[in-house]
């Protein structure tokens, strides 16, 4: 709802879908930021990608409240 309210938009990626799949989503739409975990962020080193990538489970909470 934030994303949306800041007048961004957001995508949901399937991980399910096969590798191929999920790169040419990616290349389509080119994101300036993927936010994933540590589980996801594995397929998307098999995956080439040029957009940041936002890891939830490296995410230190103290910093983001300071």
């Amino acid at each position: 709802m934030a994303i949306t309210y800041s007048g961004n938009i957001y995508m949901n990626l399937d991980i399910k879908l096969p590798d191929a799949r999920t790169k040419n989503i990616i290349e389509l739409i080119k994101p300036e930021l993927i936010i994933t975990n540590s589980v996801n962020s594995e397929k998307l080193k098999i995956i080439s990608y040029d957009s940041k990538v936002l890891n939830i489970d490296e995410v230190d909470e103290k910093s983001i409240f300071q």
